[in-house]
């Protein structure tokens, strides 16, 4: 059999890749880890021999729509022999070439549609090609916002190295291969947001998974008893699944087995039961509530920093941001995320340039980092681990380290990657200043403990309050938005804000007491479907300067 080896390349093929190659608005971003220089020098080269031999020395590439040739990869990307990365994002990819199975050594293989406007736009791919069982190498498999995907080629089950497949935004994908057990390396499954209507019994055969992620499947009815035999699994998130009636015995029983469905729902009894015993009470008075809501913050006030954002397009690399580029010190390994990837600037405050707080450090620089895949971190489980998301403190900061130094780090960086059509639901869409200003902040009814301070304050004020009563108070529709709306800021210090709950409702993460940093949904910042995003310390690892042991949280509507 020839390989790309035994071709000459011809004209026309050299100016096709050239195209494919050229860095177009929107890829001039992260590529892997790779940089760009290879490609600007790949465009320049004139002799088609040494264009050819250059041609291997390219691992990673980062495709959109302006790259494409006819909404189509070109036959001649075989000659792409050792590219291990690829990524196409756009909305118009039609079809992907069978040749695109000569490249063995990839591994990571990447297709989405296009975001914006909060929306995906559909890419028009409607099928895979069908060898791609070939790639006998590749490990990662992504789809997202591929809608007119209807099912997945038989061959794929001929991956034997594919460690991790995500399927997101596949509304036209009823079902998968029947027999896809026989991924047998298979360690993380994501599907998101698909009409898939029943799961393959055969998922029980997936030894090796260890994350299993079902999302926004309205379809989806029940599930496939075998999914308790999977021995190594250790985290089964479900989530917005509502048409699940009834989930087997043996698979509630798992230890890594997280149904928010049905927290939420149980949630919603709750509630339910509130406002029937709320119709059953004796109003309080508008005086009485209004003393008791005016002893509430008296009580539990708390000196806190609001943060205001403004758009900015140059910032010094030390200054207090959210999104942008970050210091960092070049000597020292930069942070990545669990699958090696170089992690994300979410937030960087410089002390120096806010006002003191109690035992919150005077100087220094205080960094939050993040993966790129927010809708795939697997911290529910773990939430004080640090394995898809940093924070990292700079006790001192050397003024001589340059942006450029850092930038040659080829790290990503909002705004940049959201030049690439696909941000993976990063919340930070570019780069903001940060303008601080000291205020005093009260529990919100989200809180742990905000209805034992409710209870104290009526106390306080000489009103015996039951627990009928403080529920009578909380859902009173004069009262509820007064008592609600507390502090739906961007913050440091002071009491978070939550779209569910709060995580520290769990007694091993109570005392994380003091809110290192709240970032909410603004204009510009999105955390899924308009959330917020917390991060909390002990006191005691505060003072001491410790950010190892921060519990981090992000939820939404």
């Amino acid at each position: 059999m020839n390989t790309q080896a035994d071709f000459e390349l011809t004209a026309e093929e050299m100016a096709e890749l050239k195209t494919l190659l050229e860095l177009k608005a929107g890829t001039m971003s992260w590529d892997n880890g790779v940089s760009f220089n290879l490609r600007r020098k790949l465009v320049a080269i004139t002799d088609p021999i040494q264009f050819k031999k250059r041609l291997s020395e390219l691992k990673s590439l980062n495709l959109v729509d302006e790259n494409l040739i006819n909404n189509s990869l070109p036959d001649s990307i075989r000659y792409l022999s050792n590219l291990e990365w690829l990524s196409i994002r756009g909305k118009l990819l039609k079809k992907l070439p069978e040749s695109i199975v000569e490249l063995k050594q990839l591994r990571t293989l990447h297709i989405s549609g296009s975001f914006r406007s909060l929306e995906w736009i559909s890419s028009e791919l409607s099928e895979l090609p069908k060898n791609i069982g070939q790639l006998k190498n590749l490990e990662e498999l992504h789809l997202q916002g591929c809608h007119s995907i209807k099912e997945l080629p038989k061959s794929m089950m001929q991956l034997n190295n594919l460690k991790k497949l995500s399927l997101s935004s596949c509304q036209n994908l009823i079902t998968l291969p029947e027999n896809i057990g026989q991924l047998n390396n298979l360690q993380e499954l994501h599907i998101r947001n698909t009409n898939i209507f029943r799961l393959p019994e055969s998922i029980g055969q997936l030894h090796n998974l260890k994350t299993f992620y079902l999302s926004d499947c309205e379809n989806l009815t029940e599930l496939p008893e075998s999914i308790a035999g999977l021995k190594n699994l250790t985290l089964f998130h479900i989530r917005d699944c509502e048409e699940i009636s009834t989930i087997p015995d043996n698979i509630q029983k798992m230890p890594c087995f997280v149904n928010h469905d049905e927290r939420r729902a149980e949630n919603e009894r709750r509630m339910a039961e509130l406002e029937l015993k709320k119709s059953k009470i004796k109003q309080l008075t508008d005086e009485q509530t209004k003393q008791i809501l005016k002893e509430l913050e008296k009580q539990t006030a708390q000196t806190a920093i609001k943060i205001k954002i403004k758009e900015a397009d140059k910032l010094p690399l030390t200054a207090s941001k959210f999104g942008g580029v970050p210091y960092w010190d070049i000597k020292t390994p930069y942070p990545v995320d669990s699958g090696g990837n170089k992690m994300i600037l979410l937030a960087q405050i410089n002390f120096a340039e806010m006002p003191p707080l109690p035992d919150f450090p005077q100087q220094g620089l205080l960094q939050f980092f993040m993966t790129r895949n927010v809708y795939e971190m697997p911290f529910y489980d773990n939430p004080t681990q640090q394995k898809d998301w940093r924070v990292v403190y700079h006790t001192n900061i050397d003024e001589n380290i340059q942006e450029k130094a850092v930038l040659a780090l080829n790290i990503p960086y909002a705004p940049q990657i959201f030049d690439e059509e696909d941000d993976g639901g990063f919340p930070v869409d570019t780069q903001y200043q940060l303008i601080f200003k000291k205020t005093q902040i009260r529990i919100g009814m989200e809180c742990v403990g905000f209805y034992k301070s409710l209870k104290n304050a009526a106390k306080e004020v000489g009103i015996k309050l039951n627990q009928k009563d403080l529920v009578d108070l909380v859902f009173d529709d004069k009262y509820y938005e007064q008592i609600k709306q507390h502090n739906v800021e961007h913050l440091i210090g002071g009491y978070p804000d939550f779209t569910q709950t709060d995580p520290r409702e769990m007694r091993r993460y109570k005392k994380h007491s003091v809110l290192l940093l709240q970032i909410e949904s603004d204009e510009g910042i999105m955390w899924g479907d308009c959330g917020v995003g917390n991060f909390f310390i002990k006191p005691d690892d505060l003072k001491k300067q410790d950010f190892s042991k921060v519990l981090f949280n992000w939820d939404c509507c």
